[in-house]
């Protein structure tokens, strides 16, 4: 599997205007950690891509974020599993969704159901049966006009394309959604924008005649994926006669399946007339995995005022042979050459604005739609932030450059509970790797943290002959130290007590240094890991006053956040950069300042005597970008020793084991005397 990091949310306003607050972050967080969720190209349930599980909740000064991990299947073994993954994942839904008001419906529904229903979760518990909404609602149907459609005005619409009679629920035509599937959302922003229409205009839309849902169960559903709604203006002589295809673009293929849109001007007793189709590239997963449903508009100006006074949609449905044939030919050539399925249509003087509104979100997902029409282009609060993690060249080399009042970041993420034993523990995630090794290694900080526990009558657990790496510039990550057992919260409260110490007498110092480190508490039903990276000055900022106690359940998590998120809104207001989280998060949920190491075989490394230090010697082009960087000294290279023996300066034992702290103590030096440099790594904080 190829594994991405990503943002899922956050609690900025978003292209909607909808802010999702940190409590519904968390909540997120809570209902999917452990299980998941599929993910679908275009939220078109028939086009599994790969799976996603929340990770955690990412703060900052002014600004919450839901981190999350996606899956991406690479194999065909990999794609297999994740089909499987699916179903299983549906079938849970259904079960915890619709399963508690089986029993309800079937009471409503009496004897209208049959042998043949089947269960579905759409936004509410629903059951599918064949004409079964017609039985339910006979009213309703027998106001169909020839075309099947029925007025919007005789209807009690409770969402858009969702209608309520005596506590039960049906729906505009399934020929509305994406892949004309059930499985998927109904076109909800056209179904908005049509139901504004004025009466005069005699609205008629198409009903499933096979889906009844509980009106009690009924749910808002977001798709976050921004329709942008493009501005229109209200002339028509703009848009050029005869026939015109919009190719669709690799990416827009990709994502919506489509091929292209053609858009057709034709005059007919007098009358000017206009057709749009489109033509997709992939099946309609709802009807069949040979059938191709393309959305069609038809449109007739009035004679005297050459503006619009009718419009109607449809899909044109092709078997496969059809559809190959369609693909030979223009939209003229094509002729009526399918079934076809009218969905709505109204009828009167309508606005040419009004008129290539709804056009445009009757084609969601088709961009070339708007384009044809001759959509203004998106304005600022439309477009994409497109956030480039190079922008400043030194982020290529350091991408994790915090400075003081950058504020703290901070991440709490849950994964599942090991099985070691009760206490205190150093966990091992980094390693240096090679072309044929591997060298797991904790940073040689970890021991200023034994030795503050140490004192404290504390103990902490290092896995025997755990390599440890001193890297020499002002950068610290210190590994996990897990929590375990009934006191592991406690436990864990005296590790970050320790920390925040060390932080107090680094921060004296005045040093330009960044520390990380991540706390790991054994909770009953979960780990939950509480990752912290900042510079010193603010790391002390946060510290004042006795850091907070940690969480001693996953309950008490969200209090804890709103907490913490309320103390770096107030240390650190303002506006802060965004692109920390990509240069920091682990998919082990961990914040890490990780380094950038110079490929071996490019450099070679000597001790100059005479400067008393390493000397790194390499061959870069002139146009390479770390060369402006390391002629303005902006950009240095550091080395990292391995650690096998070092000794005291003070008490002259060995450095690992003695009870002195460099950091803390006076006098107190550490004399490397086995620590070879094993790589070279790019900085800005060279020590």
């Amino acid at each position: 599997m190829h594994t991405r990091l990503g943002v899922f949310n956050s609690d900025r306003p978003n292209r909607y205007g909808i802010v999702f607050p940190l409590r519904a972050l968390a909540d997120a967080l809570e209902q999917r950690w452990v299980t998941g969720t599929p993910n679908y190209v275009g939220h078109d349930r028939h086009r599994l891509v790969g799976w996603s599980h929340p990770l955690g909740i990412y703060l900052q000064g002014g600004l919450a974020r839901l981190t999350g991990v996606c899956l991406l299947p690479e194999m065909p073994d990999e794609q297999a599993a994740l089909a499987t993954n699916a179903e299983r994942f549906i079938k849970a839904i259904i079960g915890e969704h619709v399963g508690p008001h089986m029993e309800e419906l079937r009471e409503r529904l009496g004897g209208h159901l049959t042998a043949d229903h089947r269960w579905i979760e759409a936004g509410c518990a629903a059951v599918v049966d064949l004409g079964l909404a017609t039985r339910v609602f006979p009213d309703v149907f027998s106001l169909r006009d020839k075309d099947g459609l029925v007025p919007l005005s005789r209807l009690n619409q409770v969402a858009p394309g969702v209608f309520e009679a005596g506590g039960l629920l049906f729906f505009a035509h399934s020929y509305l959604r994406r892949s004309l599937s059930r499985h998927n959302t109904l076109n909800g922003v056209f179904i908005a924008r049509f139901s504004e229409l004025p009466t005069e205009l005699n609205p008629r839309i198409a009903i499933d005649e096979d889906m009844v849902g509980l009106a009690s169960t009924l749910t808002g559903t977001i798709e976050l994926e921004y329709w942008w709604g493009p501005k229109f203006d209200n002339d028509l002589a703009k848009i050029p006669k005869g026939i015109t295809r919009h190719q669709a673009t690799d990416s827009e293929r990709t994502f919506h399946g489509i091929s292209w849109t053609e858009f057709w001007w034709y005059e007919i007793n007098g009358r000017r007339t206009f057709e749009a189709e489109e033509v997709v590239d992939l099946p309609s997963g709802g009807i069949g995995r040979t059938t191709f449903g393309c959305r069609f508009v038809h449109s007739i100006l009035d004679g005297d005022s050459e503006l619009p006074n009718h419009l109607d949609g449809a899909v044109r449905v092709y078997d496969e042979d059809k559809m190959l044939a369609r693909l030979d030919r223009t939209i003229y050539e094509a002729g009526r050459n399918a079934e076809y399925h009218k969905l709505w249509r109204i009828d009167g003087d309508v606005a040419v604005e009004a008129w290539k509104e709804l056009i445009c979100h009757y084609f969601r997902d088709n961009h070339l739609v708007g384009e044809y029409l001759g959509a203004a282009p998106p304005g600022e609060e439309e477009q994409a932030t497109v956030i480039d993690p190079a922008a400043n060249p030194l982020d290529l080399f350091v991408p994790y450059n915090l400075r003081p009042s950058d504020g703290v970041q901070l991440h709490m993420s849950f994964h599942e509970k090991g099985d070691e034993a009760p206490g205190r523990s150093v966990r091992v995630f980094d390693a240096l790797r090679g072309d044929d090794h591997e060298l797991p290694f904790v940073d040689a900080g970890v021991t200023e943290i034994w030795k503050l526990l140490t004192r404290r009558g504390e103990p902490l657990a290092i896995p025997p002959e755990t390599n440890r790496i001193a890297f020499e510039d002002m950068v610290v990550n210190l590994p996990i130290i897990a929590h375990t057992g009934p006191d592991a919260a406690a436990l864990a409260d005296t590790t970050l007590a320790v920390i925040a110490e060390l932080c107090e007498h680094l921060a004296a110092r005045a040093q330009d240094r960044l520390l990380s480190f991540t706390i790991g508490v054994e909770f009953p039903d979960r780990e939950m890991r509480l990752s912290c990276a900042g510079h010193l000055a603010d790391l002390q900022a946060w510290f004042r006053g006795g850091p907070p106690p940690l969480p001693r359940n996953a309950a008490d998590s969200l209090p804890w956040l709103e907490r913490a998120y309320a103390k770096l809104n107030e240390l650190f207001p303002g506006e802060h950069p965004t692109r920390l989280l990509h240069g920091l998060l682990q998919t082990s949920g961990m914040l890490v300042f990780v380094r950038r190491f110079l490929i071996p075989g490019t450099y070679t490394v000597a001790f100059d005597e005479s400067r008393q230090a390493l000397m790194f010697h390499m061959s870069v082009s002139k146009d390479s970008p770390e060369v402006p960087l390391l002629q303005s000294g902006e950009l240095q290279v550091a080395s990292a020793h391995l650690v096998r023996r070092s000794r005291c300066t003070k008490c002259n034992q060995s450095y690992l084991e003695c009870p002195c702290c460099n950091f803390v103590d006076a006098g107190v030096g550490q004399d490397m005397e086995e620590a070879p440099c094993i790589a070279a790594f790019w900085t800005n904080r060279k020590a």
